[in-house]
């Protein structure tokens, strides 16, 4: 016997985010689904089902609930976070055209005191597609993302990449150069083409990290403190803060190394290096 009573559009939505909290998937997706038969229209059961699909990977679905969400959003001005959410789909869709359209909207729109995590990757993924045709955009935007959420190592990765894609092609040269000379155990030869590189390009941060690697092995420990210092001034790599307190150590500067170690296990983005400092940070007691 069916129920003389219509569930409501808020039951269903209460219902599916309860079994979206434990994760149960299937089941929210399933509630949503009730529900969107019933209200095939609701901003608000749309809009939670495409988060069935982000955790799922299944962009094109994603896209097409928030499209419908977006569609019926009741309040002017909310759609910001749907267009970015949209927006990111739509990169990993490879459908940059639309990407940039949604995030561009979406970060021009966006309220004072939005949601900084969101507002970071916005700019990340807009990084992300500028990359190749406009490189001083991405960086622009690569630094915003960080400048919002300094502790994220995505970011300060993304930046990194792209102040080297920056480059002239001299000072690329003498890049690779010096790591092929670095690699190879030619440390003095791979000082001059760092300290070469950076009489042309004086902020290049990565060229300073890798001239603070060959000082290291060459045990200048207080010029390498030096050049990682101003690597990590620069653009607060990840490498030159993990480098730090390895030059650190060596100079039996140890709470300060131990300072660097903690921080460098919050952003670190590379496991084993993490784990590494991890142990590093141990041995210190």
């Amino acid at each position: 016997m069916s129920s003389l009573f219509k569930k409501s559009e808020e039951q269903y939505c209460q219902d599916g985010l309860t079994e979206l909290g434990r994760r149960r998937l299937k089941e929210a997706e399933a509630v949503f689904n009730k529900g969107i038969k019933a209200y095939p229209n609701s901003f608000a059961l749309h809009a939670n089902r495409a988060n069935i699909w982000l955790l799922s990977s299944d962009y094109g679905r994603a896209v097409e609930d928030l499209t419908v969400a977006i569609e019926n959003c009741p309040t002017a001005g909310s759609e910001w976070a749907l267009k970015l959410k949209r927006g990111t789909c739509y990169v990993r869709l490879d459908r940059l055209t639309e990407a940039l359209t949604d995030l561009d909207q979406a970060l021009s729109s966006a309220p004072a005191g939005s949601d900084k995590a969101m507002l970071a990757s916005g700019y990340f993924y807009r990084a992300l597609i500028h990359i190749d045709d406009n490189p001083e955009k991405a960086l622009a935007d690569a630094k915003k993302a960080v400048e919002i959420e300094p502790a994220d190592g995505r970011y300060r990765k993304l930046m990194a990449d792209v102040e080297v894609s920056l480059s002239s092609p001299e000072a690329m040269k003498l890049g690779q150069e010096g790591a092929e000379h670095l690699q190879s155990g030619q440390t003095e030869k791979a000082l001059e083409c760092f300290e070469a590189l950076l009489a042309l390009e004086p902020d290049h941060s990565k060229a300073w990290q890798l001239k603070g690697a060959a000082l290291h092995r060459l045990e200048r420990y207080e010029e390498e403190l030096v050049a990682l210092n101003r690597s990590y001034e620069l653009n607060g790599n990840e490498v030159a803060l993990f480098n730090r307190a390895a030059c650190l150590i060596a100079l039996g500067r140890l709470q300060e190394a131990r300072s660097d170690l903690t921080r460098f296990i919050q952003v670190g983005t590379h496991a084993a290096t993490v784990q590494q400092a991890q142990l590093m940070l141990s041995s210190l007691g």
